[in-house]
């Protein structure tokens, strides 16, 4: 997973190089963690002070 502060989103890049658009219109988002018990995406946005999860299908 890439995030994209200029972009203002997440991307999921497989290992075939395919990019998927996990998150979008998160204002800075930082360094991006992911939860895999439930399947969770973590952003923590600097300009905000805040963390924004997002499910995964």
């Amino acid at each position: 997973m890439v995030a994209s502060q200029l972009g203002r989103n997440v991307y999921r890049v497989s290992a075939t190089g395919v990019i998927t658009e996990l998150a979008k219109e998160i204002p800075v988002p930082a360094a991006i963690g992911y939860d895999t018990k439930r399947n969770r995406l973590l952003i923590p946005q600097i300009a905000l002070s805040s963390v924004t999860m997002v499910d995964l299908p």
